[in-house]
């Protein structure tokens, strides 16, 4: 039995939202928002590392066992690993720019990071559709 099912649910959980924490952020600069979208961001770049490794262990056996679904294990990985890709170029990008942020590239990360969230969406449904197809 593998433990991806129950890591990358933290994964999803916590980026999915960051969005729109960095939306209220971007209305409201309040220090306690910051504090939850950092830890957001940390709690889910965390998960969804430890969703790709357990995700790697698990590929072999999910192959071995139902050799069909090949494709569409190759479609979530892929689809996992931009995910990861983009949430942490967003991230990186706050990091680099969040003293010298305007509110025109603020919004503009807020688009970003929506889009992020479409992508983490995107690569769920590819992982739920290998064992609850339909």
């Amino acid at each position: 039995m593998t433990v991806h099912p129950f890591i990358v649910h933290y994964a999803v959980a916590f980026l999915s939202v960051l969005p729109l924490v960095w939306l209220a952020l971007c209305v409201r600069q309040r220090q306690g928002l910051r504090w939850v979208f950092w830890s957001m961001a940390i709690a889910g770049m965390l998960a969804a590392m430890g969703a790709v490794i357990t995700g790697e262990l698990a590929q072999t056996d999910v192959e071995k066992l139902y050799p069909l679904k090949s494709e569409q294990v190759a479609y979530h990985e892929t689809l996992a690993y931009w995910t990861v890709i983009a949430y942490a170029a967003a991230i990186l990008w706050i990091l680099a720019r969040h003293r010298k942020m305007g509110r025109k590239e603020q919004w503009l990360l807020a688009v970003v990071l929506f889009g992020c969230a479409v992508l983490l969406l995107f690569a769920a449904a590819a992982g739920g559709a290998i064992f609850h197809p339909g």
